[in-house]
Order: C-alpha cells, then sequence, then structure tokens
C-alpha cells in the first residue's frame, strides 16, 4: 500500500489515499472519491486553512464553500447538528458576509443548553443576532424571491427554537429539589425566562415588518406566526407564577397587531384560579358542598402564600391530563374520592364553609 496526499472532492479536507486503489471513502464528510482525481485535487491548490474538526482544508474558490454549504445542509436536514454546526463554522471562517452561516453557528449554539439558566442566555442572544441576519440577508442576496425564501427559513428556525427553549423550560422546571427558602425566586426565574422567549417571537415578527416592508405581503403568515407564537409564550407566564407575570399591555398590543391581520384570531386565556379539575369530575359539578369547600380553602389559604401558589401552579398543569386521561375510570374516580372526602371533611371540621361561593379573581 501506497499512500499520498490528496483532497476530498466534496467537502475539501486533506486526507492520505491508497494510490494503488480506484476509489475511497473520505473521513471527515463521508463521501465516496475516485482516487486520481482527490490526488490532483490536492496538486492543484496551494493556500491552507486549518479548521476546528482537525482536517485541514483548502478552500480558495466558491467551489468549495458551495461544496461545504451542502454538507452542512445535508447535515442540517438530518438532524445531526454537531456536523452541521461544524461545516457552518468552517464556511463562515472563509466567508463571513454568508448569512446562512452566520445565522446557523448562533442558531446551533444556542441549542446547546445544559442548564435553565442557559435558557435565558440562549434567547437573548438570538434576539441580538436578528438584526445582522437580517442586514446581512438584504446586503447579500439580490432579488426578492432569494430574500424571501430565506426569510422564510429564518422565520421557521426561531420559531423551533422559542418551542425548544420553552419545552426544555418546562422539562427543567422542578421543584422537588429546590430549598423552601428559594422556591419563590424560582418561581420568578421561570417566568421571566417564559417573556425571554416570547421576545425572541415578537422581534421576527416586528423586525420583518421594519426591515422588509415591501415583501410583508409575501410574509405575512410568518410574522403572524411569530407574534401568535409569542404572545402564547408570555401568557404563560402567568401560567407558571400568576402573581409575578407582568406586561399585560405588551400582550394586548399584539394581540391587536394579530388581529389587524386575523380578525377570528382568539388569544389564550390567562389562567385565573379556577377550575378545580379532579374536584369537578369527582364531584360532578364545580357548585356542589364539597367543590365550594376545596374552593374557598384554595383561596384563601393557599393562594395568599408562595408555597401555595407553587401547588396550584403545579395543580393546574398536571390535573387536566390526568383527567382527560382516566377521568372516566372507576379506579380513579374511586381513588380521589377516598381522598378528598377525608380532605373536604377535615377542611369543614376546621371552619371551612360548604355554601354557595364566587371564585376570588
Amino acid at each position: 500500500m501506497s499512500l499520498v496526499a490528496a483532497k476530498c472532492t466534496q467537502c475539501g479536507a486533506n486526507i492520505e489515499v491508497d494510490d494503488t486503489k480506484e476509489a475511497g471513502i473520505c473521513q471527515y464528510c463521508g463521501t465516496a472519491f475516485i482516487t486520481e482525481k482527490a490526488i490532483n485535487n490536492f496538486n492543484s491548490y496551494t493556500v491552507n486553512v486549518n479548521n476546528f474538526s482537525g482536517a485541514n482544508v483548502i478552500m480558495n474558490n466558491k467551489q468549495d464553500i458551495n461544496n461545504l454549504l451542502q454538507l452542512a445542509r445535508r447535515f442540517r436536514k438530518d438532524c445531526n447538528s454537531i456536523e452541521a454546526a461544524k461545516y457552518y463554522n468552517m464556511i463562515l471562517t472563509e466567508d463571513p458576509s454568508n448569512w446562512e452561516a452566520y445565522f446557523y453557528c448562533n442558531y446551533y449554539k444556542a441549542c446547546s443548553i445544559r442548564s435553565k439558566s442557559q435558557i435565558q442566555e440562549s434567547a437573548m442572544s438570538m434576539v441580538l443576532c436578528l438584526d445582522t441576519v437580517l442586514d446581512m440577508i438584504d446586503k447579500n442576496l439580490q432579488d426578492d424571491n432569494s430574500k424571501v425564501i430565506a426569510l422564510k427559513e429564518v422565520a421557521s428556525s426561531y420559531y423551533l427554537l422559542s418551542t425548544f427553549l420553552h419545552n426544555a423550560l418546562l422539562q427543567t422546571d422542578g421543584l422537588n429539589n429546590i430549598p423552601v427558602a428559594e422556591m419563590s425566586q424560582h418561581i420568578t426565574s421561570v417566568a421571566i425566562t417564559c417573556v425571554y422567549i416570547a421576545t425572541i417571537e415578537y422581534m421576527v415578527g416586528d423586525k420583518f415588518n421594519q426591515k422588509f416592508p415591501e415583501l410583508s405581503g409575501q410574509l405575512q403568515n410568518e410574522i403572524v406566526m411569530a407574534w401568535k407564537q409569542g404572545v402564547e409564550f408570555h401568557i404563560d407566564c402567568y401560567k407558571q407564577a400568576p402573581n409575578q407575570g407582568e406586561g399585560q399591555n405588551i400582550i394586548n398590543s399584539y394581540v391587536e397587531k394579530i388581529k389587524k391581520i386575523d380578525s377570528s384570531y382568539i388569544p389564550p386565556e390567562k389562567p385565573s384560579s379556577g377550575g378545580c379539575y379532579i374536584a369537578t369530575c369527582v364531584y360532578g359539578s364545580y357548585d356542589c358542598p364539597q367543590v365550594w369547600t376545596l374552593r374557598r380553602y384554595r383561596d384563601y389559604t393557599l393562594a395568599p402564600t408562595w408555597y401555595g401558589r407553587a401547588f396550584i401552579r403545579r395543580y393546574y398543569k398536571i390535573s387536566p391530563k390526568l383527567v382527560k386521561w382516566f377521568g372516566s375510570t372507576a379506579w380513579f374516580q374511586n381513588i380521589w374520592k377516598r381522598t378528598l372526602d377525608k380532605m373536604v371533611e377535615w377542611l369543614q371540621d376546621n371552619g371551612v364553609e360548604d355554601t354557595p361561593y364566587n371564585d376570588l379573581q
């Protein structure tokens, strides 16, 4: 076997090939190549650029960047973020004006969160990079059709990112391991993070309108979807911390913007203290003596305290799903009725009335 220097004809990495074989496989991108062409490819270049992956990549013409773009897009389509980010970084080194490489380098960095505190950082970093991305698209893409395609891709990616960050926030929002003294601060932090995530979507819709007014008609769906997503996440801060959420005026302003385009839009309701899903399911009515007792206990004993509000928040997050999945089953009804009967009896013995009751707002 005789190893000689060559250059991958697909990704541009410097490799060694066995010149006794007609073909080989690139160790970096996995693409098959003709040995003779790979050797000739190496001999025709003289400028080397090291990239962080360890491959010595030669990129001194447009074709090299196009090849890397194809690889980056292929890995992105396959949801291989590590490989996609690698090739986008390689492109950005050679072509700092490439909007796609700049955007996805930031995008994949924002997706690589490891803790709840990083969710806030990721959300704000993507808000801050939006102006730069849109400026690059406006400056470097010449025709309107290319700009619309690029902007739709950006809007879709931001939508996916905000959804990912929101889901990650809910998954890390466990109260079991949080010290009691820190729980109130934790709940407030979750609510604030929901607002950060909402801001991502608000900004996408706003910036599209401001920077590309001549294209707003073609981007109307993306603009409205971004605002709707922002409203949904902003309202969710009330679900996370009912007494901590602020910004109802901001929510109202975006609802009005949406309705100017989609008059049928109905925003999600801000959660109230009402509900009592399991109790209503078990006793068959929201207005009956047992549920009146439980609602009084909720409003006058639990709601005034931060730990009580934390319990209420978790209850209204979980109980609707439990009722939906198991509410009609006998075992669910029996288990909860025994539990609630004992609780109602204890509350009534301790002075909580069972007379008709209207919820506190």
